[in-house]
């Protein structure tokens, strides 16, 4: 093993042991703390994107820590707003809240379409956290468990096997090897999970779509930053990037969990 080749394990970890954490922290502190903890940490993703965002469109500071408060203040009353119930599943009344909040900063510009689409993601992944989370808190700690496998399972089968790559122009690291290797060790990890948690039948097919959202999160935050041309999202966790580059994982995999919800 060669220092280049797991040169980034300590980063890899890191993320692993913040998301490990917040889990962990969702299930102590109930609905309300995690409300408020999913608000914080969404309005500083969305002032991460918008900051990307602003870099071409000239979107300012001030205009982007504003709306970061506004969707803060908003998330906060989400459990009972975000989601309301047609018998037994979730209907996100979000979007249209989303849409308004948006606006307040989207350019004319250049840009706007790419900030408007993955700040809407962005908002509703934390709607529909907040609101699974009130009715069934074990399946949003899967999330959490599912990107960690994931991302670990990912890293080590592509150091060890590597091969063709999925999408070079993007992200030059991830190969398909690797894609597979987060498959298996999510849905490893979600039958291990299942032992302690209620989760729904059939969880290794569960598992599976929410680790493949979950490296589409990844690819599309990749691709932002490739399109705004900046390494990270923002300097916010220091020597780790922003919060956007630890948690795009989490948002593909929460639209891919409220999708699941409705159509099961």
């Amino acid at each position: 093993m060669t220092t280049a080749r797991w040169g980034d394990l300590g980063l890899r970890v890191t993320s692993a042991l913040v998301l490990a954490a917040v889990g962990v922290l969702a299930l102590w502190i109930g609905p309300m703390g995690f409300a408020a903890l999913v608000a914080a940490v969404t309005a500083l993703m969305c002032w991460e994107l918008l900051g990307l965002h602003g870099s071409r469109s000239g979107v300012t500071p001030t205009v982007t820590l504003v709306l970061g408060i506004g969707l803060a203040l908003f998330l906060l009353t989400a459990p009972g707003l975000s989601v309301a119930r047609i018998g037994d599943r979730p209907i996100l009344l979000l979007p249209v809240a989303c849409v308004l909040a948006m606006s307040l900063a989207v350019s004319v510009r250049r840009g706007q379409a790419l900030a408007f689409a993955a700040g809407l993601a962005v908002i509703c992944a934390g709607g529909v956290l907040v609101g699974v989370f009130s009715q069934a808190p074990g399946l949003v700690l899967l999330v959490v468990l599912v990107v960690i496998a994931t991302d670990v399972g990912g890293y080590f089968a592509g150091r060890l096997f590597g091969g063709p790559r999925v999408w070079p122009a993007v992200s030059p690291g991830k190969t398909w090897s690797g894609v597979i290797g987060g498959w298996g060790l999510a849905a490893a990890v979600a039958l291990v999970a299942d032992i302690w948690l209620a989760l729904p039948r059939g969880i290794v097919v569960w598992a599976i779509l929410l680790s493949v959202s979950a490296q589409i999160g990844d690819f599309t935050e990749s691709a932002l930053k490739r399109h705004f041309g900046v390494k990270d999202a923002s300097n916010l966790i220091p020597g780790h990037g922003g919060f956007l580059d630890r948690f795009d994982g989490v948002v593909g995999a929460a639209i891919a969990l409220w999708v699941m919800t409705l159509v099961t």
